[in-house]
């Protein structure tokens, strides 16, 4: 549903860009930052409407393509800590996570319940004392 709410937008970009409206009027009019408006105009510049009708992914493009990913994941061992799978990740594709931030990656693409957090799940603070993600304070 949203996406066709996104769709709805673009093309209604298009259609204000077309009349001659200027990317603060439509990003107003359409509820967007400029910055997506100034995309929206370029997109629109270079291939018209049908640049928006396709609209393009948000956000930074993968460091890896998920079947790549897959298969590093899927032959390390279930034990494995999030430093491990890091190591592992960088090995294999040159693609350097922080295991705190893969933490949050795994558990966004569903893989989390397939490692254990163990000791991995345990940072230090600046003092050198480990914390625990579990640790509530």
């Amino acid at each position: 549903m949203e996406e066709r709410a996104s769709l709805t937008r673009r093309l209604r970009a298009a259609d204000l860009f077309a009349r001659g409206w200027t990317q603060a009027q439509i990003a107003r009019e359409l509820g967007v930052t400029r910055t997506t408006a100034m995309r929206w105009q370029r997109a629109w510049q270079r291939d018209g409407r049908r640049a928006l009708a396709r609209g393009e992914p948000a956000g930074r493009p993968p460091k890896l393509e998920s079947a790549e990913l897959s298969r590093v994941l899927a032959s390390l061992p279930r034990d494995t800590t999030v430093e491990q799978i890091a190591d592992a990740i960088a090995k294999r594709t040159g693609v350097r996570y922080h295991p705190g931030h893969l933490w949050r990656l795994l558990k966004a693409w569903g893989w989390a319940e397939t490692f254990e957090p163990g000791p991995s799940a345990a940072f230090a603070d600046p003092d050198g004392n480990e914390l625990s993600l579990d640790s509530r304070s």
